[in-house]
């Protein structure tokens, strides 16, 4: 007896795998889990760190992502006025 799940290999699979990443990221980052969310963007980031530029889903992957780090800037001063302004200045 053969199991279908357990042979079956989609001929594109490393491109679904992927964008699972961005997926992820997307989902953490709307779930206000900044952490998990830009690990999940630096995974993405990395495998498609040889990708064509002009692949539109990169370009719009890194605006997101951008948007991340800066809504985790923003709490950082907010939470650690202190040590941002050490840092900031």
């Amino acid at each position: 007896m053969q199991f279908w799940g357990a042979t079956w290999v989609h001929p594109y699979w490393g491109q679904f795998y992927s964008l699972s990443y961005l997926g992820m990221a997307r989902g953490s980052a709307l779930a206000s889990d900044t952490v998990k969310a830009k690990k999940a963007f630096q995974d993405f980031f990395e495998l498609w760190k040889d990708a064509d530029p002009d692949v539109p889903i990169l370009p719009q992957a890194k605006a997101e992502y951008a948007k991340l780090l800066r809504r985790l800037r923003e709490v950082d001063k907010v939470c650690f006025p202190r040590v941002t302004q050490a840092v900031c200045s």
